[in-house]
């Protein structure tokens, strides 16, 4: 081994390579732990947690080897999260995690080797190593086999003795539990948390954090070493994409946020599933200047129809069966060194996986399902007659989407009534709506209202308000003096919009999400009238 501050020799790197595929012909031929695959069961008990940062290291030049080694940790704990152990079962870093390849999704991260710190591929998952070895011992676990880092770092888990390295695939780390046992593994936008839940009785210690570490080994990227053959200049490119870099998960484009999107860095990343400019598909019509991904036919099939034919439940339960299909493709293809993403908010209970490590913003092309089905439920509750339970999505799908949002940095949107309802839960960036360009109209006579015959849009209210007080009825919104739209919720108004732009005065519920003259209740008719009525003195 070298010591601090001499250049790695190549013959060293040699005799590394040949001693470590010896030591793994060695693994292969002994006895093999077999992988546990993740359970549903539910174990009461002790609960054991380990927390520890994802950014080790605040140096910028290190920044694409922390992005590699988050996206190492997204992929390794999802062989951990759900792992069920019984009395005396074994539980092996590397049967649970496999090898850790390119082709699998794995990236260049930091790996200690030699006392350097040097890109390889896998890299960081000591990490995750070192958290369920503390996790192990705190619970009384056997140790079968572990292995100590070779370089002790101040203000490490190897100075604290609580360290397991592990490299493909000879050394490993190696426990077989006491108890009835839980792992549960997960990664914030900040930290990588792991716990493990016992049936047992054990003693109650608090969580350990690790602390970012003050001094360390020399990096790569950062020890000046140019001559060590392990030394590699980056490109022109690589620096430049080394700074921040979002990921935009979109899907239908929407005038708003297509705005938004037009204000995005270049070296971002904008997913989409076709290129609707050029094939003449508006709803794909987005335009911004980040490179962007276009994805399979089958996908855009799919997704385009699932909106065409049947009832409504059948083509929004259709629409959710796209956006998974769409979300997964998304989670599995996002570049690791995408630091944050936005999504949107349809998209959002299917790239679980891309989340992970990520600070996230979600874009309101819609309500969240669990604020539209309460509003659609009180507005029943109202009026049992209503038929407004045309679709509600399964309370698993609603659930997850509502807590992803709630653990997002920020939503955005230009809906008032979305913005006001959520405002004292999440942070809310509030945009301006995108008005049609059209030309003021002239005052007309009539009364005129833009939903159709569907209860929820509350066309049988404004009927009945504009016979009781005997007023006519226009026949387009240009030619209208007054626009009425009391619908239970709009996610995006394009008719009110228009009629902003004409400066038609406007009667609608706050949740079409615009500001209007008069705000009425959704099935209040005596307010529809009262607000008519002052409109046409």
């Amino acid at each position: 081994m070298k010591t601090r501050g001499e250049t790695p020799a190549r013959w060293s790197a040699i005799v590394f390579f040949v001693k470590s595929n010896l030591l793994r012909v060695r693994r292969r031929l002994g006895k093999q732990t077999r992988k546990i695959s993740p359970s549903a069961v539910k174990i009461v008990g002790e609960v054991l947690e380990h927390r520890s940062p994802l950014w080790t290291s605040q140096v910028s030049e290190e920044r694409q080897l922390q992005l590699g080694k988050i996206q190492n940790l997204r992929l390794a704990v999802r062989a951990f999260d759900g792992v069920v152990l019984a009395p005396g079962q074994e539980i092996s870093f590397w049967a649970q995690v496999g090898r850790a390849s390119r082709q699998r999704g794995f990236a260049p991260g930091r790996e200690l080797r030699e006392g350097c710190i040097i890109p390889t591929i896998g890299g960081g998952l000591c990490q995750l190593s070192n958290a369920l070895y503390d996790l192990y011992l705190r619970a009384g676990f056997e140790i079968v086999e572990r292995h100590p880092h070779s370089m002790v770092v101040p203000g490490s888990a190897t100075e604290a003795g609580r360290d397991a390295t592990v490299f493909w695939n000879y050394i490993d780390l190696r426990a077989r539990a006491n108890t009835n046992s839980r792992i549960e593994a997960r990664i914030t936008s900040e930290e990588l948390v792991v716990r493990l839940i016992g049936s047992g009785e054990r003693s109650q210690p608090k969580p350990r954090t690790i602390r970012l570490l003050q001094a360390g080994p020399g990096s790569c990227e950062t020890c000046g070493e140019a001559e060590c053959f392990r030394h590699a200049s980056r490109s022109a490119k690589e620096a430049r994409v080394s700074g921040a870099k979002r990921a935009y998960l979109l899907d239908a484009c929407s005038p708003e946020f297509n705005r938004r999107l037009s204000l995005a860095d270049p070296v971002d990343l904008a997913l989409i599933p076709l290129d609707g400019n050029r094939w003449n598909v508006p709803r794909y019509g987005w335009t911004s200047p980040c490179s962007t991904k276009v994805h399979t036919i089958q996908t855009i099939q799919r997704s385009l129809a699932a909106r065409r034919h049947g009832s409504p439940p059948e083509i929004r339960a259709r629409s959710i069966e796209a956006a998974q299909t769409l979300g997964e493709l998304y989670a599995s293809q996002t570049p690791f060194d995408a630091d944050s993403l936005a999504v949107d908010i349809t998209l959002l209970p299917f790239v679980g996986t891309a989340l992970a490590g990520r600070p996230y913003e979600v874009w309101l092309t819609r309500a969240p399902l669990k604020l539209l089905h309460e509003i659609l439920d009180r507005a029943a509750t109202e009026d049992p007659a209503l038929e407004l339970r045309d679709f509600r999505a399964a309370k698993s799908l609603v659930d997850l989407e509502w807590d992803l949002l709630l653990q997002s940095s920020r939503v955005v949107t230009p809906h008032l009534e979305l913005a006001r309802l959520l405002r004292d839960l999440v942070s809310v960036e509030l945009i301006d709506w995108e008005l049609p360009d059209v030309q003021p109209a002239g005052r007309g006579t009539g009364v005129y209202f833009p939903g159709t015959q569907q209860t929820r849009e509350g066309g049988e209210t404004v009927r009945r308000a504009v016979e009781e007080l005997g007023l006519p009825w226009a026949s387009s919104l240009e030619g209208c003096r007054v626009v009425v739209y009391p619908a239970a919720f709009k996610n995006r108004p394009a008719a009110l919009l228009k009629a902003l732009a004409l400066q038609k005065p406007i009667v609608a519920t706050r949740g079409c999400g615009v500001q209007v003259n008069a705000f009425v209740d959704f099935g209040d008719i005596g307010a529809v009238r009262n607000a008519l009525s002052a409109l046409y003195e």
